[in-house]
């Protein structure tokens, strides 16, 4: 990935997790994450053919804004035949995502619009005049008058604000900015001298994400034309170059572009010691209906050895709804270095639980008929494979971590209204439930950082959704 369009940030060593670094990469320039990120929306545009598969109600979903998402005109035809192959496995399919009940298995949307990649910069076309964009400015800390947010610095120089400041550089970066501006724990930021303008102990805590690891089996010829794309392609890709240039349609269109994805529950999760043991109100919150336990996507995008390509699956696995919580804390006074991001990946038991439930539910259906059916060997899973012991599944996981990206919860809000300056705050949020930063004035912060539990969901639909709702908070209080 390009330098310019990541810092390429990396958690610390995860003590649960036999010391893995995990990669927290984030989108860097306008658009910000979403410049790097997946997918995932529904709009109507979706060949006859497909809708078995996908199939959203049009009263359902908006298709007028700016940011425009779809589906491809073709599938790669491994999806179709891996999405049929786990229906006949027993996983329901599921045509629409975004309808309230995500349970099932589909093809998603992607964001992308006539063969065209789309992130949040498409919401700048027809800007008003009175918008101006400073690029490569990132945003070193918010200054103070009397706990009154005036303005910002960037790049040695300041920029005041007539009204208030709003703050929107992501779980990673909003509390850094807070931190360095004097908002946070007041020890922690006296560890590196700088000034306390308001004591914010939750600043920087709660860290969570969607975390997710990899199977990869190499299969029997037939499943895939993809390696037989790649072995001719000095013939069939100037072909599949014009074809793309034409009507944005053909291999290029759906070469790891396409898969299948799914949301699900675990049978028996309830009668679990760690189970038993969470809160009351995370029990329920787990045993509603339409709260998935775990997501995988099958023909996953595996980056292909030109030169010996073979036929492969990859399925990624994600854990949802996980427990554990972890912090951003300084590790410098100096704004140019990064914080030191600890998501303290499995360290609550209910994860470490469900980690191995979930991936023992996959690897039973991969290991039997009919997906075992056409699989040559295991290219990576877990020692002992269906027959693995839960040791070693959970040994394998540790050593296998990714981070999803969809980091929250770093300046959680709370419900209740606006503190006066100086108040503290008793529920442990930030920012009140109008954006507000808690114990100063005219300071917001409008990002993935204030959400208190992690969607359950590919989190760009719910930063858009933020960045709305606070556009409308904002355009009611003043008038707009």
């Amino acid at each position: 990935m390009d330098p310019e369009v990541n810092p390429f940030y990396k958690t610390t060593p995860q003590k649960y997790s036999n010391d893995l670094v995990i990669d927290y990469d984030r989108g860097k320039g306008l658009g910000g994450s979403t410049v790097v990120n997946f997918e995932n929306f529904h709009d109507e545009d979706i060949p006859e053919k497909f809708r078995k598969y996908v199939n959203p109600k049009a009263q359902d979903h908006g298709k007028e804004g700016l940011l425009h998402i779809g589906f491809t005109e073709d599938y790669n035809d491994a999806t179709l035949y891996y999405v049929d192959l786990f229906e006949k496995s027993g996983y329901k399919l599921n045509p629409d995502f975004n309808d309230g009940d995500p349970i099932g298995l589909g093809l998603p949307a992607g964001s992308f619009h006539r063969g065209w990649r789309t992130t949040a910069h498409d919401q700048f076309q027809g800007a008003p005049d009175n918008l101006t964009i400073l690029a490569n400015s990132l945003v070193n800390r918010v200054i103070f008058e009397n706990k009154i947010a005036i303005g910002v610095e960037s790049n040695g120089k300041q920029y005041f604000a007539s009204k208030e400041v709003i703050l929107s550089a992501g779980s990673l970066d909003t509390p850094k900015i807070l931190m360095h501006s004097g908002i946070g724990d007041s020890a922690h930021l006296s560890e590196f001298s700088i000034p306390v303008v308001h004591h914010l102990p939750q600043v920087g805590q709660g860290l969570c994400d969607h975390n997710h690891v990899g199977l990869l089996y190499q299969r029997q010829e037939h499943t895939t034309t993809t390696p037989a794309f790649w072995r001719d392609s000095a013939s069939r890709l100037p072909e599949a170059q014009k074809q793309w240039e034409k009507d944005r349609t053909g291999p290029l269109s759906t070469l790891g572009s396409t898969y299948g994805l799914g949301f699900f529950k675990l049978d028996g999760l309830e009668d679990t010691q760690e189970f038993k043991a969470l809160p009351e109100h995370r029990q329920k919150h787990l045993m509603q209906p339409t709260v998935p336990h775990y997501e995988f996507c099958v023909n996953t995008p595996f980056p292909a050895d030109p030169l010996n390509p073979v036929a492969v699956c990859f399925i990624m696995l994600f854990f949802m709804n996980l427990e554990s919580r972890g912090s951003v804390t300084l590790q410098s006074p100096s704004f140019s270095q990064p914080c030191l991001y600890d998501p303290q990946v499995l360290s609550h038991p209910y994860d470490r639980m469900l980690v191995i439930r979930a991936m023992r539910s996959l690897l039973k259906t991969v290991h039997s008929s009919p997906f075992s059916d056409d699989t040559i060997k295991a290219l990576a899973e877990p020692e002992g494979g269906v027959d693995a012991t839960d040791e070693a599944i959970l040994e394998w996981v540790k050593g296998n971590l990714g981070s999803t990206w969809h980091m929250t919860g770093t300046v959680k809000a709370g419900p209740r209204a606006e503190a006066e300056a100086g108040e503290e705050d008793g529920d442990g949020s930030c920012v009140d439930n109008g954006f507000r930063v808690r114990g100063v004035k005219g300071l917001r912060v409008v990002d993935m950082s204030v959400y208190p539990i992690i969607p359950n969901n590919h989190t760009q639909s719910s930063a858009y959704l933020v960045g709305a709702l606070g556009a409308e908070k904002l355009a009611r209080e003043y008038g707009l």
